[in-house]
């Protein structure tokens, strides 16, 4: 946050997408825009495995992956 906008920030945005499409819902979810923005910086979302049934690709492991870990470096 305050810095300029960075291939990792992609990477990022397209593991929030790829949640969504598996799982029908947000990765972080809420009502107020602070409290989805302090899970984004850090708490790690509820496994898509654990949201989905049943999945025939690795598509819910791959999203998983376009997101650092708490307290890491950004994909670079």
């Amino acid at each position: 946050m305050g810095h300029p906008a960075q291939p990792a920030s992609d990477v990022y945005s397209l593991g929030c997408v790829l949640y969504e499409l598996l799982t029908g819902r947000p990765p972080f979810p809420g009502t107020a825009a602070v409290a989805v923005v302090k899970q984004h910086i850090g708490a790690a979302p509820i496994p898509p495995t654990s949201c989905v049934r049943r999945s025939r690709t690795r598509s819910p492991t791959t999203c998983c992956a376009c997101w650092p870990r708490p307290g890491t470096a950004p994909h670079r």
